[in-house]
Protein backbone atom coordinates (compact mmCIF):
# COMPACT_ATOMS: atom_id res chain seq x y z
CA UNK A 1 0.00 0.00 0.00
CA UNK A 2 0.99 3.16 -0.83
CA UNK A 3 1.04 6.55 0.67
CA UNK A 4 0.84 10.46 -0.35
CA UNK A 5 4.19 11.39 1.28
CA UNK A 6 5.99 8.44 2.65
CA UNK A 7 7.23 4.86 1.10
CA UNK A 8 7.57 3.19 4.85
CA UNK A 9 4.13 1.00 5.65
CA UNK A 10 2.08 3.04 8.03
CA UNK A 11 1.31 1.21 11.22
CA UNK A 12 -2.39 2.15 11.19
CA UNK A 13 -5.03 2.63 9.30
CA UNK A 14 -7.19 4.88 11.51
CA UNK A 15 -6.48 6.35 15.09
CA UNK A 16 -9.42 7.27 17.22
CA UNK A 17 -8.64 10.68 19.19
CA UNK A 18 -11.20 11.09 22.19
CA UNK A 19 -11.76 12.78 25.61
CA UNK A 20 -11.87 10.78 28.05
CA UNK A 21 -16.14 11.33 29.05
CA UNK A 22 -16.34 9.42 25.46
CA UNK A 23 -14.44 6.87 25.88
CA UNK A 24 -17.37 4.32 25.23
CA UNK A 25 -17.86 5.54 22.07
CA UNK A 26 -14.37 5.64 21.11
CA UNK A 27 -14.09 2.12 22.28
CA UNK A 28 -17.16 1.28 20.37
CA UNK A 29 -16.07 2.23 17.15
CA UNK A 30 -12.33 0.78 17.72
CA UNK A 31 -13.93 -2.68 18.37
CA UNK A 32 -15.71 -2.46 15.23
CA UNK A 33 -13.42 -1.05 12.93
CA UNK A 34 -11.16 -3.94 14.48
CA UNK A 35 -13.72 -6.16 13.54
CA UNK A 36 -13.67 -4.44 9.51
CA UNK A 37 -9.86 -5.55 9.29
CA UNK A 38 -8.35 -2.36 10.06
CA UNK A 39 -5.56 -1.58 11.71
CA UNK A 40 -6.54 0.29 14.57
CA UNK A 41 -5.20 2.78 17.00
CA UNK A 42 -7.13 3.21 20.03
CA UNK A 43 -4.79 4.29 23.21
CA UNK A 44 -6.70 1.85 25.79
CA UNK A 45 -5.15 -1.08 23.56
CA UNK A 46 -1.67 0.25 23.87
CA UNK A 47 -1.13 0.83 27.17
CA UNK A 48 1.95 -1.44 27.78
CA UNK A 49 3.74 0.50 24.61
CA UNK A 50 3.32 4.36 26.21
CA UNK A 51 4.24 3.06 29.45
CA UNK A 52 7.75 4.53 30.17
CA UNK A 53 7.80 6.41 27.09
CA UNK A 54 8.23 9.83 25.73
CA UNK A 55 4.45 10.81 24.88
CA UNK A 56 5.10 13.46 22.47
CA UNK A 57 6.84 11.12 20.12
CA UNK A 58 4.72 8.53 20.46
CA UNK A 59 1.54 10.50 19.95
CA UNK A 60 3.28 11.91 16.91
CA UNK A 61 4.01 8.58 15.44
CA UNK A 62 0.14 6.75 16.31
CA UNK A 63 -1.86 10.48 15.40
CA UNK A 64 0.24 11.80 12.31
CA UNK A 65 3.22 10.11 10.10
CA UNK A 66 2.24 6.51 11.54
CA UNK A 67 -1.61 6.21 10.42
CA UNK A 68 -3.81 6.75 7.17
CA UNK A 69 -6.83 8.89 8.67
CA UNK A 70 -6.80 10.60 12.10
CA UNK A 71 -10.68 9.89 13.39
CA UNK A 72 -11.10 12.63 16.18
CA UNK A 73 -14.31 12.71 18.27
CA UNK A 74 -14.70 16.29 18.70
CA UNK A 75 -16.70 17.61 21.76
CA UNK A 76 -17.14 19.75 24.45
CA UNK A 77 -14.72 17.75 26.59
CA UNK A 78 -12.30 17.17 23.53
CA UNK A 79 -11.73 20.68 22.83
CA UNK A 80 -11.22 21.56 26.72
CA UNK A 81 -8.47 18.52 27.33
CA UNK A 82 -4.61 19.26 27.01
CA UNK A 83 -3.80 15.82 25.60
CA UNK A 84 -6.26 16.33 22.67
CA UNK A 85 -5.37 19.66 21.95
CA UNK A 86 -2.34 17.91 21.51
CA UNK A 87 -3.23 14.81 19.48
CA UNK A 88 -5.56 17.53 17.16
CA UNK A 89 -2.29 19.91 16.54
CA UNK A 90 0.14 16.71 15.74
CA UNK A 91 -2.58 15.97 13.16
CA UNK A 92 -3.24 19.39 11.66
CA UNK A 93 0.65 19.47 11.13
CA UNK A 94 0.17 15.90 9.28
CA UNK A 95 -2.83 17.02 7.42
CA UNK A 96 -0.95 19.77 6.02
CA UNK A 97 1.47 17.32 4.23
CA UNK A 98 -1.34 14.88 2.99
CA UNK A 99 -2.35 15.06 -0.80
CA UNK A 100 -5.37 13.39 0.39
CA UNK A 101 -7.89 13.44 2.96
CA UNK A 102 -6.25 12.76 6.60
CA UNK A 103 -8.31 14.35 9.26
CA UNK A 104 -11.78 12.39 9.37
CA UNK A 105 -14.11 14.62 11.86
CA UNK A 106 -16.52 12.54 14.14
CA UNK A 107 -19.04 15.49 15.82
CA UNK A 108 -20.65 14.77 19.16
CA UNK A 109 -21.98 18.30 19.82
CA UNK A 110 -21.67 21.21 18.41
CA UNK A 111 -18.00 22.45 20.34
CA UNK A 112 -15.66 25.30 18.20
CA UNK A 113 -12.60 23.38 17.66
CA UNK A 114 -9.83 25.63 15.97
CA UNK A 115 -8.37 25.25 12.46
CA UNK A 116 -11.86 23.10 11.68
CA UNK A 117 -12.90 24.72 8.50
CA UNK A 118 -16.74 24.84 8.43
CA UNK A 119 -17.03 23.55 4.70
CA UNK A 120 -15.50 20.47 6.11
CA UNK A 121 -17.46 17.24 5.65
CA UNK A 122 -17.60 15.72 9.35
CA UNK A 123 -20.22 13.05 10.29
CA UNK A 124 -22.69 13.90 13.35
CA UNK A 125 -22.83 10.63 16.07
CA UNK A 126 -26.29 11.98 17.21
CA UNK A 127 -27.82 11.55 13.73
CA UNK A 128 -25.17 7.92 13.36
CA UNK A 129 -24.58 5.23 15.39
CA UNK A 130 -21.12 4.05 15.69
CA UNK A 131 -21.74 0.87 13.85
CA UNK A 132 -22.90 3.45 10.72
CA UNK A 133 -20.05 5.34 11.17
CA UNK A 134 -17.74 2.40 11.22
CA UNK A 135 -19.00 1.55 7.80
CA UNK A 136 -18.72 4.91 6.34
CA UNK A 137 -15.09 5.05 7.14
CA UNK A 138 -15.01 1.44 5.86
CA UNK A 139 -16.49 3.46 2.30
CA UNK A 140 -14.27 6.12 2.85
CA UNK A 141 -11.43 4.17 2.86
CA UNK A 142 -12.23 1.98 -0.32
CA UNK A 143 -13.14 5.33 -2.02
CA UNK A 144 -9.65 6.86 -1.76
CA UNK A 145 -7.28 3.63 -1.26
CA UNK A 146 -9.83 0.85 -2.97
CA UNK A 147 -10.99 -2.87 -0.84
CA UNK A 148 -8.80 -3.29 1.94
CA UNK A 149 -5.60 -5.29 0.62
CA UNK A 150 -4.93 -8.49 1.08
CA UNK A 151 -1.83 -7.16 3.04
CA UNK A 152 -3.69 -7.82 5.77
CA UNK A 153 -3.84 -11.68 5.36
CA UNK A 154 -6.01 -13.77 7.97
CA UNK A 155 -4.21 -16.87 9.41
CA UNK A 156 -5.95 -19.65 11.32
CA UNK A 157 -4.48 -20.09 14.82
CA UNK A 158 -4.38 -21.76 18.16
CA UNK A 159 -3.65 -21.06 21.51
CA UNK A 160 -3.84 -23.26 24.43
CA UNK A 161 -4.94 -21.94 27.88
CA UNK A 162 -4.33 -23.78 30.97
CA UNK A 163 -4.75 -23.15 34.70
CA UNK A 164 -4.12 -25.33 38.02
CA UNK A 165 -6.89 -24.84 40.59
CA UNK A 166 -4.25 -25.52 43.52
CA UNK A 167 -1.87 -23.10 43.16
CA UNK A 168 -4.20 -20.31 42.20
CA UNK A 169 -3.01 -17.64 44.51
CA UNK A 170 -6.87 -16.77 45.57
CA UNK A 171 -8.92 -15.86 48.31
CA UNK A 172 -12.12 -16.96 46.89
CA UNK A 173 -14.16 -15.74 50.11
CA UNK A 174 -12.52 -11.90 49.53
CA UNK A 175 -10.74 -11.58 45.88
CA UNK A 176 -13.10 -8.87 43.95
CA UNK A 177 -11.30 -10.24 40.50
CA UNK A 178 -12.35 -13.78 41.13
CA UNK A 179 -15.44 -14.47 39.93
CA UNK A 180 -17.04 -17.61 40.88
CA UNK A 181 -18.50 -18.19 44.06
CA UNK A 182 -15.90 -21.04 46.35
CA UNK A 183 -18.59 -23.86 46.77
CA UNK A 184 -19.04 -24.26 43.09
CA UNK A 185 -17.86 -27.16 42.04
CA UNK A 186 -15.04 -28.50 39.73
CA UNK A 187 -17.10 -29.31 36.86
CA UNK A 188 -19.20 -26.12 36.71
CA UNK A 189 -16.07 -23.89 37.60
CA UNK A 190 -14.71 -25.57 34.13
CA UNK A 191 -17.70 -24.63 31.89
CA UNK A 192 -17.86 -21.58 33.35
CA UNK A 193 -14.44 -20.41 32.73
CA UNK A 194 -14.43 -21.75 29.11
CA UNK A 195 -17.36 -20.06 28.17
CA UNK A 196 -15.67 -16.93 30.39
CA UNK A 197 -12.60 -16.95 28.27
CA UNK A 198 -14.28 -17.15 24.87
CA UNK A 199 -16.30 -13.88 25.89
CA UNK A 200 -13.04 -12.41 26.67
CA UNK A 201 -11.76 -13.28 23.62
CA UNK A 202 -14.34 -12.28 21.08
CA UNK A 203 -14.43 -8.99 23.10
CA UNK A 204 -11.06 -8.42 22.11
CA UNK A 205 -11.84 -8.51 18.86
CA UNK A 206 -10.42 -12.23 17.33
CA UNK A 207 -13.13 -13.58 15.12
CA UNK A 208 -14.18 -17.01 14.73
CA UNK A 209 -13.30 -18.17 17.99
CA UNK A 210 -13.79 -21.99 18.74
CA UNK A 211 -13.15 -24.70 21.48
CA UNK A 212 -11.02 -27.37 19.96
CA UNK A 213 -10.60 -29.24 22.92
CA UNK A 214 -9.90 -29.13 26.41
CA UNK A 215 -8.43 -31.35 29.46
CA UNK A 216 -9.67 -31.57 32.91
CA UNK A 217 -7.75 -33.98 35.96
CA UNK A 218 -10.11 -32.58 38.32
CA UNK A 219 -7.03 -30.09 39.92
CA UNK A 220 -5.80 -28.32 36.24
CA UNK A 221 -7.82 -27.44 33.36
CA UNK A 222 -6.63 -26.73 29.82
CA UNK A 223 -8.48 -25.74 26.77
CA UNK A 224 -7.63 -25.61 23.14
CA UNK A 225 -8.82 -22.87 21.22
CA UNK A 226 -8.48 -21.40 17.29
CA UNK A 227 -9.53 -18.20 15.59
CA UNK A 228 -8.77 -16.20 13.09
CA UNK A 229 -6.01 -13.05 13.05
CA UNK A 230 -4.21 -11.19 10.58
CA UNK A 231 -0.77 -11.92 10.07
CA UNK A 232 0.42 -8.31 10.96
CA UNK A 233 -1.70 -8.19 13.65
CA UNK A 234 0.07 -8.06 17.44
CA UNK A 235 -1.41 -11.08 20.13
CA UNK A 236 -3.01 -9.83 23.09
CA UNK A 237 -5.22 -11.98 24.90
CA UNK A 238 -6.08 -9.79 27.17
CA UNK A 239 -6.88 -13.22 29.69
CA UNK A 240 -7.44 -12.93 33.30
CA UNK A 241 -4.37 -13.23 35.12
CA UNK A 242 -5.52 -16.95 36.45
CA UNK A 243 -5.05 -18.30 32.94
CA UNK A 244 -1.68 -18.93 31.31
CA UNK A 245 -0.64 -19.23 27.99
CA UNK A 246 0.46 -22.82 27.62
CA UNK A 247 1.14 -22.82 23.72
CA UNK A 248 0.43 -20.75 20.40
CA UNK A 249 0.97 -21.88 17.19
CA UNK A 250 -0.68 -22.24 13.86
CA UNK A 251 -3.58 -24.32 13.17
CA UNK A 252 -1.80 -26.26 10.67
CA UNK A 253 0.63 -27.14 12.40
CA UNK A 254 -1.03 -28.96 15.22
CA UNK A 255 -3.60 -30.37 12.95
CA UNK A 256 -1.73 -30.66 9.91
CA UNK A 257 -4.67 -33.27 8.31
CA UNK A 258 -7.20 -30.46 8.38
CA UNK A 259 -8.71 -27.92 6.24
CA UNK A 260 -8.63 -24.75 8.44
Amino acid sequence: MSHDHQNEPLQFDFAISYASPNEREARELFNLLKSLGFRVYFDKEFQYKLLGEDLTIQFSQSFGRGTLFFVPLISREYVSRVWAKREWNIAKREALKRKKPFILPLRMDDAYIEDLPPNIGYLDLRRYSTKEVADLLDLKYKDIYGALQTSVQIRRLVATFGMNFSELDIDVDESEEWPLPPDLGYAHACDWLQKDLINVLENKGFKNVEVIEDARNGETFSVRIAFDSAISESIDFGAPYWWKILELAEYSAIYPDEQS
